[in-house]
Parts: C-alpha cells; structure tokens; sequence
C-alpha cells in the first residue's frame, strides 16, 4: 500500500509539473508573438521615419534654393534696381519701350 500511494503521489507530481510546464509554454509563445508583433511595428515606423526624413531633407533643400533667391532680390533692391537687368534693357533710356 505504501508503494501505490508513492505511485499515485509521483503520478500526480507528474501531471502538475507537466501541467507548469504547458502553461509555461503556454505564456512563452504569447511572449513570442508579442515579441513578433512588437518587431514589425518597429520595421514599420522605422521606415515611416526614413521617409519623412527625406521628406524633411528635401524641405531644407527647398528652404535654401528659397533664400537664395531671396538674397538675389535684396541683392538687386539694393542695387537699386526694382527691375531684373533683362526689363531694364528692352526699355527705352527713359523707361519707355
């Protein structure tokens, strides 16, 4: 009797721990998918980042080519002159065409 009780008490021992280990398992794999999950999000921000940093690199592109057609029409203001060198040559010597 005392072996069977033993027996039983292994089995069930057994079963307990084979059950820990199911549920274990059970949470390991969650953990991997949200591992998974949590990955391809990144990819994807990642390459939402690199997209707008070309974007933003592009608008620096477009605010520098802007300033400096700023800087040539201040140039010229200050030069006096309020109209391109090309209109100011097709006038006349009084501004008459």
């Amino acid at each position: 009797m005392a072996g069977e009780s033993t027996d039983e008490e292994i089995e069930t021992l057994l079963r307990h721990g084979a059950d820990q280990e199911r549920r274990l398992l059970r949470r390991e794999r969650r953990a991997e998918r949200e591992v998974s999950a949590v990955r391809a999000k990144l990819v994807e921000d990642e390459a939402r980042l690199e997209r707008a940093r070309r974007r933003a690199e592009r608008r620096r592109s477009d605010v520098a080519d802007a300033e400096g057609v700023l800087r040539r029409r201040q140039t010229e203001r200050a030069k006096g002159s309020s109209y391109p060198d090309s209109w100011s040559e097709s006038l006349g010597p009084a501004g008459e065409r």
